[in-house]
């Protein structure tokens, strides 16, 4: 897998105020980190969106098995957001993940 991209993981605050309002900021999870990202066509597009309809990238990282990678979680691509639909992680170690994600509009 050539890892020619870099992204960061972010986490939204999770915190809620009283009227059920997000407080707090962003989170970052991983910086930096070396990954593959693929625009989804065709075939790979079909049996993606069998996992997360909305997909339209897959990204391919190794992850920090300390730090576990969330469907609440977002990646800052440059200037683009993608948001994470679904986290697969084949075998359960945290290391060689893959993501569907859909682009922010």
């Amino acid at each position: 897998m050539t890892k020619r991209h870099q992204v960061t993981i972010k986490r939204p605050a999770t915190g809620l105020d009283d009227r059920g309002q997000n407080t707090g900021s962003l989170s970052t999870v991983l910086a930096n980190v070396p990954c593959e990202i693929e625009q989804l066509s065709g075939l790979e597009l079909i049996r993606a969106k069998k996992v997360f309809a909305d997909a339209t990238y897959r990204v391919r990282l190794w992850g920090d098995p300390s730090t576990p990678i969330e469907t609440t979680d977002f990646l800052v691509w440059g200037s683009r957001t993608l948001h994470i639909g679904a986290v697969i992680d084949p075998d359960q170690t945290g290391v060689d993940i893959t993501l569907l994600c859909k682009e922010e509009i």
